[in-house]
């Protein structure tokens, strides 16, 4: 059977990120992540999970706040060098993912990106045994795309790296696929406020 093959660009992100982690683990394969090299608590992290990661500086290149998409296209290109059979998850540092997905392993397709719909946690310490306190956003009806929290895919595509923030990379990205559907029942949580942190988390 394919695997599900994440990756995640964590830069100051580790006070979530092991929230994260401890709870998307068992739903992945396997969970690349890049950072920055002085990124220390996302690195011990990874290190202490064994996950494979990369540092890089490449966010910042050309004075840009936040250039996501080069973070990302370093750890596609590894997972599409490594793993080239298999489907790919993209998501953000502070999402969790919902245990449904693993469901569509069989049901990927070319030409299209799956995305979920999501509730919003803003106080990342919330008591998450009742997800119906809080907002459900539903990505297509805000966004008409499967944006870059939760993108799974099969098809081999890179991110465009013309953005200088976290804003509308992943939009981008999703709108290079033919289809964008949101995969049934598999709402996921996103930890924090939507949007504050498009030009970095500081």
């Amino acid at each position: 059977m394919k695997k599900i093959i994440s990756i995640l660009v964590s830069v100051n992100y580790g006070d979530i990120l092991k929230k994260v982690i401890e709870n998307n683990l068992s739903i992945v394969d396997d969970c690349i992540i890049i950072t920055t090299p002085t990124d220390n608590q996302t690195i011990d992290i990874a290190k202490k999970y064994n996950l494979t990661y990369f540092t890089s500086i490449s966010c910042y290149d050309n004075d840009a706040p936040f250039n996501k998409s080069k973070m990302i296209n370093i750890g596609l290109k590894y997972i599409y060098d490594t793993y080239p059979n298999d489907i790919y998850l993209i998501m953000d540092a502070d999402i969790i993912l919902n245990k449904n997905i693993r469901k569509y392993i069989t049901k990927v397709k070319h030409n299209y990106i799956y995305g979920t719909n999501r509730y919003i946690v803003e106080d990342i310490n919330s008591e998450l045994s009742d997800l119906n306190q809080f907002e459900l956003e539903y990505t297509l009806g805000n966004y008409h795309c499967c944006i870059g929290y939760t993108q799974l895919f099969v098809d081999k595509k890179f991110y465009n790296e013309v953005y200088d923030t976290a804003a509308e990379c992943d939009m981008d990205f999703a709108k290079s696929f033919k289809y964008n559907k949101i995969m049934d029942n598999c709402d996921s949580i996103h930890l924090g406020i939507i949007g504050k942190n498009w030009k970095g988390r500081i």
